[in-house]
């Protein structure tokens, strides 16, 4: 008990200390946006998977800079990340740093030597997706003939070893009524789950269940704060080119890091939210609401083009003929 009170400490005043220091204290990198699978779910457009990534030498530059920024917290993803030839030598480099890391792949080209390799890391969690303990359903879903059989794999091998493991699934027409399944089978491993949470996808939202931020809804922003998830204040993403940005879902803007540095790059996209938020706080939904906003601004970005706009029916109940968006639409 005291122990896990002193990490919640711990937490507590370094989230505080980034957010006054305006330190970009979680970072997720992605380092390349090709795959091995197709899921089709998936937010990279098949356009970008064969775009040249960023060199180990230039990861390195990059990974020396967030360290001296005050980054704690960092993610690699992509695209597939075992993908990557160098992937290992960019692990240890960031591991001798002191970051905090988290590994977000599909897991199939986990062996046994990469598996060794990541329990030696000693990383904060691997986080593997798994669409469904149905073959066929994982396999209509990730589009990849034998990637069932290659991920649960890769779930023995991390677990054998004692890998920290998470478990995560995208809730979708497919695989809803396996969630409970996978879930249970989280619990059984004694591993972290997340299961259910929606993803942002412009192209086919006809096989949502959900429409929720890729982080699911944990998050319950208030009015003071357009970003609950501290996007551009707190936290950012960095793609396969260099480019900052503020999530995932969001490319805007797209900021160079190997223009000016990091540090410089980081200062712009501050600015943006700051100018973003500014301008959301003063407009007639903001002011003067005390209520609960349940909709994710990455969002309405990718279906209207603006931070602020979304369907009524995705809004909280209480907040239904209270709101309006910044286009001036009734919800």
């Amino acid at each position: 008990m005291i122990q896990e009170r002193h990490s919640l400490q711990f937490s507590h005043n370094l989230q505080a200390s980034a957010q006054k220091n305006y330190a970009p204290l979680r970072v997720l990198f992605e380092l390349t946006y090709d795959c091995n699978f197709d899921c089709i779910h998936c937010y990279v457009p098949k356009c970008n998977r064969k775009i040249k990534s960023l060199t180990a030498k230039e990861i390195f530059l990059i990974l020396n800079q967030l360290q001296e920024l005050g980054c704690f917290h960092l993610g690699f993803s992509g695209g597939e990340i075992f993908l990557r030839k160098d992937i290992l030598d960019i692990l240890w480099y960031a591991k001798k740093k002191g970051f905090n890391i988290i590994l977000l792949t599909n897991g199939s080209l986990i062996n046994r030597h990469i598996a060794e390799e990541l329990r030696k890391l000693t990383l904060n969690k691997v986080d593997i997706t798994l669409h469904s303990l149905n073959r066929s359903h994982f396999e209509a879903i990730s589009r990849a003939k034998g990637s069932y059989v290659k991920v649960m794999r890769a779930i023995e091998l991390l677990h054998q070893r004692k890998v920290p493991l998470g478990i995560k699934n995208c809730s979708l027409a497919l695989n809803r009524d396996d969630l409970q399944g996978v879930k249970e089978f989280a619990e059984k491993l004694g591993v972290v789950g997340r299961i259910g949470a929606g993803v942002i996808s412009s192209s086919r939202e006809d096989i949502m269940q959900q429409d929720t931020c890729v982080s699911g809804d944990r998050q319950k922003p208030d009015s003071r704060h357009l970003f609950p998830c501290r996007a551009g204040t707190s936290s950012m993403v960095i793609n396969p080119q260099g480019q900052l940005k503020l999530c995932p879902n969001i490319d805007y803007p797209l900021i160079h890091a190997r223009k000016g540095g990091v540090a410089e790059s980081w200062r712009k996209l501050n600015n943006v939210v700051k100018k973003i938020e500014n301008e959301y706080c003063v407009s007639p939904q903001a002011r003067g609401r005390g209520v609960a906003l349940r909709w994710c601004p990455a969002k309405s970005w990718v279906k209207y083009g603006n931070f602020t706009q979304t369907p009524a029916d995705r809004r909280n109940a209480l907040e239904k003929g209270t709101i309006r968006n910044m286009a001036g639409v009734p919800v």
